[in-house]
Parts: structure tokens; sequence; C-alpha cells
């Protein structure tokens, strides 16, 4: 790992010295540029005073290794481009070679992690655990609300709906757990009856028995 960081960041000042020697080199030919385009006007100058031949011939060769000058300062320019792009590449390269042996270990872990051959094994174990645990859960389910149930009664349930209808006047038979509802009133008038009842019938048993 400190091999590889080492690298990187030798191809990293590598490329940065690269392009600032591309810089000095392009400077280079601008300068070089404007030495030429200098010595042509001398040139035109010296034609144009009719200088003898010989001045403007070396004056003209000046022109000549000037400009030579200059096309071999852009072709170095070219040239330091063309090898910091191919670093650049190589440097990019390197970095998907790394991801990818990165992701190739990481998928080599999770296989050995979760081998193929008990794949199917794990599915049906989770499947049945899922299975055990909905049961419990429903049956866990059942004893809170049976426990709940025996903590509040219907019959308790009902019992109160019942008194606070009867003090408010409110309808309430449809919240009962059975849908007839017995007036209180009516409720004692009937067993009053049914204990009438009873009394006389059991008066002519004794009647009838003596």
């Amino acid at each position: 790992m400190g091999a590889e960081v080492s690298t990187e960041r030798r191809l990293m000042q590598a490329r940065v010295s690269l392009r600032l020697t591309a810089q000095e080199l392009r400077r280079a030919a601008a300068k070089s540029k404007s030495e030429e385009t200098r010595l042509v006007n001398e040139v035109r100058r010296a034609v144009a005073a009719q200088e003898q031949r010989d001045v403007v011939r070396q004056l003209a060769q000046g022109v000549v290794r000037q400009e030579n000058v200059t096309a071999s300062m852009r072709r170095m320019e070219v040239h330091v481009q063309s090898v910091q792009q191919r670093m650049q590449q190589a440097q990019a390269l390197g970095q998907v070679g790394r991801s990818l042996q990165t992701a190739v270990a990481a998928m080599r872990l999770s296989e050995r992690a979760v081998p193929l051959d008990r794949l199917p094994a794990l599915l049906q174990q989770f499947e049945q655990a899922s299975e055990n645990s909905e049961v419990r859960q429903r049956y866990m389910d059942d004893e809170l609300q049976q426990s709940m149930q025996s903590m509040t009664p219907e019959q308790s349930v009902d019992a109160v709906l019942r008194r606070v209808g009867d003090e408010y006047q409110l309808e309430v038979s449809s919240l009962l757990t059975s849908t007839l509802r017995v007036d209180p009133q009516s409720a004692r008038s009937a067993n009053a009856s049914i204990q009438s009842s009873y009394g006389h019938e059991s008066g002519f048993t004794q009647v009838a028995l003596k």
C-alpha cells in the first residue's frame, strides 16, 4: 500500500513538472516568434534601403535560424504535452486497476462469507425463521387480546355504556355487545312480575298439597 502511494505521488510530481515545462516552452516559442518578426522587419528595411547583397542575406539567414528555433520550441511543447497526457492516462488506468482489484477482493470476501453451495439452505432457514417469528407474534397477540378481555369484560363495558346513556339521555344500543338493550325500569318490572307469578304459583302449589 505504501509503495502504491509513493508511486502515485511520483507520478503526480512528474505531471506537474511536465506541465510547467510545457508552459516554459510556450513562452520561449512566443519570444522566438517575436524575435523572428523583428528580423523579418530588418530584412524588409535592408531591401528597401538597397543594402548590400551579403548584408541582406545574413539578415535573411537570421530569420531562417529564428524560424527553426520557434518550430523546435513548438515541437518540444507538443511532445511534452503528449507525454503529460500519456502519464495522466496511465495514472487514470492505474486508479481503475486498483479500483477493480479492490472490487474483486470484496467480491471474493463476499463469496467466502456466503458460499454459493450453502445459499439454498440459508434461504430455507431464513424462511423457516420468518414463519416461526410470525407464529410467535400471532400467539403473543392472542395472549395479549385475551388478557385485555379478561381485564375489561364485555359485561362491564356494556354496563358503563348503559350508565352513561342513562345519565346523559344518549342512545348507546348500537355500542353494546348485544344489540338488545334492556331498559332498567322494564327490567325491574319484569323481575317483579316474575317474582309475583312465582309466589302465586307457590301458594297454589301449597293449597293443592293440602
